[in-house]
């Protein structure tokens, strides 16, 4: 039974050393260290991203010139990109300094810094009264806790956008308990490429109490 569990800690420490996101840094680094982080955000959002930020909009029947809020921006801040591209006004937060100030400067050489302001702070922390739609982004943590908090500070009507892994990605990140947390709202589920499936839930009323 010791040998059984030294096994299966050995196994998760060699997944966690290999997650996807943690390769995606690699990558993003030496874009970065090549000069090239621009084109690679460019490459990515064109064949992926934006797609997949369109389904989300339009499931959430969202209309420009509402106000959004992306939590986890990272580096890299391309929900946040695509947001503020499709007329949204976009506040963007990270509880990383460092993450915040690399993607001021990203947004920045892509021409989209006045349409985006960004914030480091943690999203369990966040109040989100005034946003009429939440992007959760796919690695934030402890992301559970994060989608309760935004749904118990956002008006009726709010809608939260989140990512959970399907297939082979389930294998390196952990999915939100869908069924219990959301049972409560109307939601939406979209299948994306590489993996991921998004979340979409509407708030309903009188429901508060049920995440604090």
């Amino acid at each position: 039974m010791e040998n059984n569990g030294k096994a299966q800690y050995k196994n998760k420490r060699f997944l966690a050393f290999f997650r996807i996101d943690y390769l995606t840094a690699l990558v993003l680094k030496s874009f970065e260290k090549m000069g090239s982080w621009v084109i690679f955000g460019k490459i990515y959002n064109y064949i992926f991203y934006r797609k997949m930020i369109f389904k989300e909009i339009t499931a959430a029947e969202l209309k420009p010139g509402a106000k959004v809020l992306h939590i986890g921006s990272g580096p890299l801040p391309l929900t946040s990109l695509c947001l503020a591209d499709s007329g949204f006004i976009v506040d963007a937060i990270d509880n990383d300094g460092e993450t915040i100030f690399a993607a001021v400067k990203t947004t920045k050489k892509l021409g989209l810094d006045k349409a985006i302001t960004f914030k480091k702070t943690d999203g369990v922390e966040i109040n989100c009264l005034n946003y009429d739609a939440v992007w959760i982004s796919f690695i934030v943590q402890p992301k559970e806790e994060v989608v309760k908090k935004v749904l118990a500070t956002m008006n009726d009507g709010g809608k939260v956008i989140y990512r959970n892994p399907r297939g082979w990605l389930a294998w390196f990140y952990q999915r939100v308990d869908t069924q219990k947390l959301i049972s409560w709202h109307h939601h939406t589920k979209i299948k994306q490429v590489l993996g991921k499936e998004s979340i979409i839930i509407t708030k309903k009323s009188n429901c508060t109490e049920f995440f604090l």
